[in-house]
């Protein structure tokens, strides 16, 4: 099922509902997106991560590691 589909289903389905629920429905979409906006976050930090390990852990720069 495409995204465009999706979305109108979800529109036909929460326009069915009273204001509340609808609102309801909305903050539980936007609660979502930041879930997934939190995860790719994440995931980037993670990406750094990996890239940057070999730069700060090698032997040259032992030394600073008790500084």
């Amino acid at each position: 099922m495409n995204n465009a589909l999706l979305a109108q289903q979800i529109l036909d389905t929460v326009n069915q509902l009273p204001d509340e629920q609808a609102r309801e429905v909305l903050d539980f979409a936007a609660f979502m997106a930041k879930r997934n906006r939190v995860g790719e976050w994440h995931d980037l930090q993670n990406a750094q991560l990996t890239a940057l390990t070999e730069l700060w852990d090698n032997d040259e720069d032992e030394v600073w590691n008790e500084a």
